[in-house]
């Protein structure tokens, strides 16, 4: 569940409020990416 909550989380700040995350997603989307499991 954490995983989900945090995907919740840095979506809702890129809709609502992206600058906040702008400077961060170069080092956010790789761990993003890595932590993605596809069914």
């Amino acid at each position: 569940h954490v995983r989900r909550a945090a995907v919740l989380a840095l979506s809702t700040a890129a809709h609502n409020k992206p600058n906040l995350i702008k400077g961060l997603l170069p080092e956010l989307l790789p761990l993003l990416y890595d932590q993605t499991v596809v069914k």
